[in-house]
C-alpha cells in the first residue's frame, strides 16, 4: 500500500512520456512551466523510475549541495535526466565485472545559469555517432531504441532558454552538460 502512490505517479509519468513521444513529430510539446523544485528529490525519482541505483546494476551518485534547487519545469528536467540516465545505464551494461558502473550528477550555479553535469563511467560514445548524436531517430548503434532520447532532451533544454551538449567521451566516460536560465536571469526572446 505504501508503494501505491509512487506506483501511480510513475504510471502517470510514463502515459505523459508516450503522449509527449507521439507528440514530438508535430511539434506540439508542451511550453515548459518553471518553478523551484528540489532536485535531490527529482534525481530519486528518476533513479527509481530508470531502474537503477541501491542495489542495482549501475549507481548513481548525485553530488549536490544541501538543499539544491533548479529553477526549471520539473517535467521536463525529469524527461531529459531520465534520458541521460537510460543511455548511461545501456552503455555501463556493456563494461566488463568489475568496471565501476556509476552515473554521477554534479550541480553547480552562477549569476545567470544552472548546471547539471550528468558523467558516467563507461566506454564512451564512438566516435560516428556523435555528429549526429542530437538528431531525431539516430542513435549510437545500440538495439531497442528509437533515436529520440537526445534529440528530445535538447529540445526540452532549449525550449526554457538552455542547451544540452556533450562535454566529453572516451574509454573514461561520458560528460554531458545541461544549462538552464537562473530565474533572476532575463527569459529568452521569442524572434
Amino acid at each position: 500500500i505504501r508503494l501505491a502512490p509512487k506506483l501511480v505517479g510513475s504510471i502517470d509519468r510514463a502515459v505523459d512520456l508516450c503522449t509527449n513521444t507521439l507528440k514530438y513529430g508535430k511539434a506540439e510539446e508542451a511550453a515548459p512551466r518553471p518553478r523551484s523544485f528540489n532536485l535531490a528529490a527529482l534525481i530519486r525519482d528518476v533513479t527509481v523510475t530508470a531502474g537503477l541505483g541501491e542495489g542495482a546494476d549501475v549507481g548513481v551518485d548525485a553530488r549536490l549541495p544541501e538543499g539544491a534547487a533548479l529553477y526549471a519545469d520539473p517535467d521536463h528536467v525529469f524527461r531529459i535526466l531520465l534520458n541521460l540516465f537510460r543511455n548511461a545505464a545501456q552503455a555501463l551494461r556493456t563494461l566488463p565485472e568489475g568496471r565501476e558502473r556509476t552515473i554521477i550528477v554534479h550541480w553547480e550555479e552562477t549569476d545567470t545559469e544552472q548546471r547539471l553535469i550528468i558523467s558516467d563511467t563507461g566506454p564512451g560514445i564512438p566516435e560516428a555517432a556523435r555528429e549526429r548524436l542530437f538528431q531525431p531517430f539516430t542513435s549510437a548503434n545500440r538495439p531497442g531504441g528509437t533515436g529520440l532520447g537526445l534529440s528530445i532532451a535538447s529540445d526540452l533544454a532549449a525550449a526554457h532558454g538552455g542547451s544540452l551538449a556533450l562535454q566529453k567521451s572516451d574509454e573514461a566516460g561520458t560528460d554531458f552538460l545541461l544549462i538552464l536560465p537562473r530565474a533572476t536571469a532575463t527569459p529568452p526572446q521569442n524572434t
